[in-house]
């Protein structure tokens, strides 16, 4: 997740740095990752005038923000370099040449700040279906075609986005190298796209799929669903079915039907003879 901090009351040429952290908001805790380490960022920039934009870029696992959590961006912002030409503002908001470094000078930290809130974006969930989009039941065929329909919430109708798709054989427990992908812009936060896939599936009859998404922005990495035991992401590939015993019937009719035409076909050549 990347957040813009803007900054005012810089001194040109000096150097700083702004450390963020990302809170739960509903437990005020710090985020962590899923190794246990605190989720943060920390940029160092010169600057060029007395304002700045700093991006501040977050990694943190969506699925701590599905449903109704949100997290929250706390800032801080430090000197890093001594202080060379001292006046009464650089001592008050700055210290002085002799403070040790980093100083501590502004922080943002209010929970309740809509700005610094960051909402769950991304995949909600997926559901892949037959070219019909009524079963997740797949005849094998040369043409047979998966609908993957991925639900997001949370995007922005202000960019352009990537899902890319590659179905995975739980038979095999191998990625099957078949994929596909779509661009698209949401009209609004929250929608659907569909992914469609379209392969030749006569080697794997009886076997098992699951559809597995990424969702991307710019090359960036903004969601992943890949779960091999999610049903609504799975297909099961049906050979197609031999006659039954109601297609016999009708071959039946046929046959009798044609041997009642040979036999009147008969009579009517003795008749004339």
């Amino acid at each position: 997740e990347s957040k813009k901090v803007k900054i005012s009351g810089l001194y040109e040429d000096r150097s700083y740095m702004v450390r963020g952290r990302l809170i739960d908001k509903k437990t005020g805790e710090t985020l962590k990752d899923k190794d246990g380490n605190e989720v943060g960022c920390e940029r160092e920039f010169v600057a060029a005038g007395d304002k700045a934009e700093v991006e501040m870029v977050f990694v943190v696992d969506s699925r701590m923000l599905e449903g109704e959590n949100a997290a929250v961006g706390f800032e801080r912002l430090y000197r890093t370099s001594a202080v060379h030409e001292k006046n009464d503002n650089d001592t008050a908001a700055e210290g002085n040449g002799t403070d040790e470094l980093p100083v501590e000078i502004a922080k943002h930290e209010d929970a309740d700040f809509e700005g610094q809130t960051i909402h769950y974006g991304g995949i909600l969930r997926t559901t892949a279906l037959d070219k019909k989009g009524k079963s997740h039941n797949v005849t094998a065929g040369t043409k047979t075609v998966v609908r993957d329909i991925v639900e997001y919430r949370n995007l922005s109708p202000e960019e352009t986005y990537k899902i890319e798709g590659e179905l995975y054989d739980k038979t095999s427990g191998k990625l099957t190298g078949i994929t596909s992908s779509v661009e698209f812009r949401p009209e609004a936060a929250d929608g659907k796209v569909e992914v469609v896939f379209s392969f030749d599936a006569g080697a794997y009859r009886d076997h098992t799929f699951v559809v597995f998404e990424t969702l991307t922005l710019n090359g960036r990495l903004i969601d992943e669903h890949k779960d091999p035991e999610d049903r609504d992401q799975t297909v099961f590939i049906k050979p197609r079915k031999s006659p039954q015993t109601g297609d016999n019937a009708v071959l039946y009719l046929y046959a009798i039907s044609l041997l009642l035409s040979l036999i009147a076909i008969l009579v009517m050549r003795r008749c004339r003879m």
